[in-house]
């Protein structure tokens, strides 16, 4: 088998996965909030595991690696300090207003149309 065979093999078997991973989660949560943000009831760790392996995704790898071309070793730091004061900023201002209002996304606080602030039942 060929090396491009082998690596497609490798992706198609990860995309089912997840795949099927997804379905068997979708199934058995009972609203949107409880598949996307677990019900908030998740420990701290996990969370934290979580959100680094979210921050960590395609979109620092690509970042970083766009940063690293643009400008060598210094713009690959710029790039992670810069991604780390975001997350800080975002958890200190946003995401205790965005959880109050019990808003999973920024796109939803831009889609209320109940007014500022909506009280949560469960904060």
């Amino acid at each position: 088998m060929n090396d491009q065979l082998t690596v497609f093999a490798g992706i198609l078997v990860y995309l089912i996965g997840m795949l099927v991973i997804g379905f068997v989660a979708a199934r058995r949560a009972d609203s949107s909030e409880e598949f996307l943000v677990a019900g908030r009831s998740l420990p701290l760790g996990l969370c934290t595991a979580t959100l680094t392996a979210t921050w960590v995704g395609s979109g620092l790898v690509v970042g970083a690696a766009g940063a690293a071309y643009e400008g060598g070793f210094l713009g690959v730091i710029a790039d992670l300090f810069g991604a780390a004061l975001y997350l800080f900023l975002a958890g200190f201002f946003f995401v205790r207003i965005l959880r109050h209002m019990c808003l999973i996304t920024v796109t939803d606080f831009s889609r209320s149309s109940s007014g500022w602030p909506r009280a949560c039942p469960h904060p």
